[in-house]
């Protein structure tokens, strides 16, 4: 390999390098979102949104079998679904919460 080969090799990773760095720092940002908007929003409520998105042992089972597993009907559940994503739209937004 030729010094110039071996500089256009260096540059290619430092380009790569940039590009990755730039991405860590957007996934940081969205992920501290999140956690901040989780904030917001009661216990009952983040436990719904965390367990409906978050985690792996619930995203796949639906409403109903969060529901069972919550010891809440499937009413009560989507009630406080609804307003949790409520809150967090208005958040989102800009709007005032209260």
């Amino acid at each position: 390999m030729n010094l110039r080969q071996e500089r256009n090799a260096f540059n290619y990773d430092e380009e790569r390098v940039k590009l990755i760095t730039k991405e860590v720092n957007n996934l940081n940002y969205y992920q501290q979102k999140i956690k901040n908007g989780l904030l917001i929003l009661n216990e009952s409520e983040r436990e719904i949104i965390y367990k409906r998105y978050m985690d792996l042992d619930y995203i796949f089972k639906g409403m109903l079998g969060l529901g069972i597993d919550l010891n809440k009907s499937y009413a009560l559940l989507s009630k406080e679904y609804k307003n949790a994503m409520s809150k967090l739209k208005s958040w989102e937004d800009g709007k005032e919460l209260y």
